[in-house]
């Protein structure tokens, strides 16, 4: 399935949060990624219909659902798609069953086939009559996903879905939602604000910045061919080696080697992470860190190497 989004720009009591978003979205699993406040769900309602944009055109495989010159607005419940929240959104008095069935159509048995099949994706289908609350954080949000499965939609919206999981969880879930979509003929349309989140996940990430996109591409391109410095900080970790030269500190050696280049470092600190050692720094009074599997005293001097073949240059 293809989305378009053409000139989409939406204003809140005349303050600006979408200026002239236009986009093509065809990957498998794309994800909107960007800090709080910088317009990446409002994005999403609009994709939904939840929100009517100001300005602009929404269209699903040429089908336009959103056109503000031509007045099209057609019901979030005729786009062909569903949502994963947050905070789950299931109603506590029914069961896991009748949850997943809720919005669904067609006869009695139609629809059990429907709740079953998608509980069974979501290995849930021993617990179909337990009510939300006997069950655990993760397991509400496979019930949530699998209501999201269950009518077969074009597209899944998943707004911050994984955010009140705790980390252990939230890394298991990551890999079973890929792996669901992945069987499915559905498009995934993933936000979030975890960068490592969407580098993991995704086929395609849109990197968003106070309600402008600064970076569309792969989560390779995104990290290795930053468009500016906004994503060059907010994907991974950087190091400056002059104001638009960066190198990122996984690159960062302690060995001389042909063709490398040298800088000195002044030690601030070093972070036991149980990998390895994080140590920080100073070099030409930009901070720095690469990564060590022995500490380093503070305000001692090292020098680190690194190749120019791992350089970044912003506008180079």
């Amino acid at each position: 399935m293809t989305i378009q989004l053409k000139g989409i720009q939406k204003n809140y009591d005349n303050k600006v949060v979408l200026t002239n978003i236009t986009l093509n979205l065809t990957q498998k699993f794309t994800t909107i990624l960007g800090e709080s406040g910088c317009g990446k769900t409002t994005l999403l309602k609009l994709l939904s219909g939840l929100v009517e944009p100001d300005e602009g055109e929404i269209i699903f495989n040429q089908q336009t659902v959103f056109s503000k010159i031509e007045k099209i607005n057609v019901r979030p419940n005729q786009r062909d798609l569903a949502m994963v929240f947050q905070d789950f959104a299931l109603w506590p008095h029914m069961t896991v069953f009748e949850n997943v069935a809720y919005s669904l159509s067609g006869s009695k048995q139609e629809k059990h086939d429907q709740v079953m099949t998608a509980l069974r994706m979501v290995n849930l289908e021993d617990f179909a009559k337990r009510k939300p609350s006997e069950l655990s954080g993760g397991q509400q949000q496979r019930v949530s996903l699998a209501r999201a499965l269950a009518p077969r939609p074009k597209v899944i919206l998943f707004d911050e879905a994984l955010s009140a999981l705790d980390a252990v969880l939230r890394e298991k879930m990551q890999i079973d939602i890929v792996q669901l979509i992945n069987q499915t003929e559905s498009q995934a349309v993933f936000v979030t604000h975890d960068q490592h989140e969407a580098m993991s996940m995704s086929d395609e990430i849109i990197v968003m910045e106070k309600g402008q996109v600064s970076q569309t591409g792969s989560p390779k391109q995104i990290y290795e061919t930053p468009a500016n410095h906004y994503v060059a900080h907010f994907i991974g970790k950087i190091n400056h080696i002059e104001a638009d030269v960066l190198v990122r500190p996984e690159f960062i050696q302690r060995v001389s080697r042909e063709n490398t280049l040298k800088r000195t470092m002044r030690v601030l600190r070093s972070q036991f992470t149980g990998q390895h050692y994080i140590i920080h720094g100073v070099v030409d009074g930009y901070p720095w860190l690469f990564y060590s599997e022995e500490s380093y005293a503070t305000d001692t001097f090292c020098d680190v190497y690194f190749e120019e073949k791992h350089l970044i240059k912003i506008g180079g």
